[in-house]
């Protein structure tokens, strides 16, 4: 669910102390993010979800959560051409991983208030 060596990458640019304020915001926006995904898929609007898929997809990417950025990614691929079923599971699919990656962040110290190791 997270990328260990892209998390530390990421460090290095912003510093622990931003990344873990990136990283609240993003589970923060993931869900308004889901939403809008849903929406999209409810009103047949494929470009729509495709351009959600793709903000989310990079900024997991740079978050280092692979588990995200790979669902998203199948979405941005999948928008434009997969039935309305399928492109529905993969918003699921994305909505149930944000709760575990969250949880997997809390667990490794990345998010506000818990206890970083030195690095």
């Amino acid at each position: 669910l997270i990328d260990p060596e892209a998390i530390a990458r990421t460090i290095q640019l912003l510093s622990a102390e931003r990344y873990s304020e990136v990283l609240t915001l993003y589970f923060e926006q993931a869900e308004a993010t889901v939403e809008q995904m849903r929406h999209a898929v409810r009103d047949a609007q494929p470009l729509a979800l495709g351009t959600h898929a793709h903000a989310t997809r990079g900024a997991a990417l740079n978050l280092g959560l692979p588990a995200l950025a790979a669902v998203a990614k199948a979405l941005q691929d999948g928008a434009a051409h997969l039935p309305a079923h399928e492109v529905a599971r993969l918003v699921q699919q994305f909505a149930e991983l944000i709760p575990a990656t969250r949880e997997a962040a809390r667990a490794a110290a990345l998010l506000p208030g818990t206890a970083r190791l030195a690095g």
